[in-house]
């Protein structure tokens, strides 16, 4: 317990020493976030509700935990930031709704390259709703960025000898359904970061995510009363389990970021959760690579990368 909040401590203490501090919490929540797709893939056909159920039970479980240990109040009686939680909880449960029917009918790597364009929603909204400057050197690291996506996605009309399906799960009648729960992925991530970053000035992002993993656990299990429940084997438990702590993870990570970077720079750091997934399409999954898919990870990791460098 004493270790614990020693980690808590430091690093509190190195945010206030190391402003771009936020950079190195950013990839830690990739890792994390993509850690999540994996053991979806995992998971088997378990019905959706009961892994954003579970998932949510553990991430409200954990964050329970931290709000009773770190003594934190948890409770807020503001009606303006009750209604932006209630906001935040159901663009939660969204965004993983989306993320569970989309990642069971495209690939891990197509799904991540049409999330992946949240940052354009979260630089119109950091611009409009909390100020934010929207500089050119993310516009740059946009469009390289964009150039990776494209080589990697390969779309059939810049690409109409490659089909874009090659490394989809799904039969092509699924694609447009998949294809939609990305881009609505998107629209709620960057949705998230924009609530995420307004409600840090009143709570911490541990009790900020608390009411997310409440909010979440609430609707799917209203779901399950109609969808019904199957009992996981132990390996399904077993992801579920790894799920909800990537989960927590992520969300601490990335939320912990809010607070020394831009929400467009925590999205745009995003863009290294491509090239995690499509390894794990490789190394796990037996997606072959292609040149084109190589060069955009180069190309990704060099915006990324000359963002990181780059003086705040």
């Amino acid at each position: 317990m004493s270790l614990l909040r020693q980690l808590l401590e430091k690093g509190s203490q190195l945010e206030k020493t190391h402003p771009r501090i936020g950079l190195y919490y950013c990839v830690i929540g990739v890792f994390s976030v993509a850690g999540v797709n994996i053991t979806i893939k995992y998971s088997g056909k378990l019905p959706g509700a009961q892994l954003i159920f579970y998932r949510s039970f553990v991430l409200f479980a954990l964050t329970s935990f931290f709000i009773q240990f770190c003594k934190l109040p948890g409770y807020f009686k503001g009606a303006v930031t009750n209604r932006k939680l209630y906001a935040r909880g159901l663009n939660a449960f969204t965004l993983m709704f989306t993320q569970v029917i989309a990642v069971r009918i495209l690939s891990l790597s197509e799904f991540q390259v049409l999330s992946s364009l949240s940052p354009i929603f979260t630089g119109i909204g950091g611009s409009l709703f909390l100020g934010e400057k929207f500089l050119m050197k993310y516009v740059y690291t946009f469009l390289i960025c964009f150039i990776g996506l494209i080589l990697i996605a390969k779309p059939p009309i810049l690409f109409p000898q490659m089909s874009a399906t090659q490394n989809s799960y799904a039969d092509s009648s699924l694609r447009i359904l998949g294809i939609g729960m990305s881009l609505i992925n998107a629209f709620t991530v960057a949705n998230s970061g924009l609530l995420g970053k307004s409600l840090l000035k009143h709570m911490t992002n541990v009790e900020m995510f608390h009411y997310n993993g409440v909010f979440m656990t609430l609707l799917s299990g209203i779901q399950m009363l109609w969808t019904g429940v199957e009992i996981p084997t132990a390996f399904q438990a077993l992801m579920l389990l790894l799920g909800g702590i990537f989960e927590f993870l992520g969300r601490f990570f990335i939320t912990r970021a809010l607070k020394t970077e831009t929400a467009m720079v925590v999205s745009l750091i995003g863009y290294l959760g491509i090239v995690l997934t499509l390894l794990a399409d490789f190394f796990l999954f037996h997606i072959v690579l292609d040149v084109f898919a190589m060069f955009g990870i180069a190309i990704i990791l060099t915006g990324v990368i000359g963002l990181a460098v780059s003086k705040k």
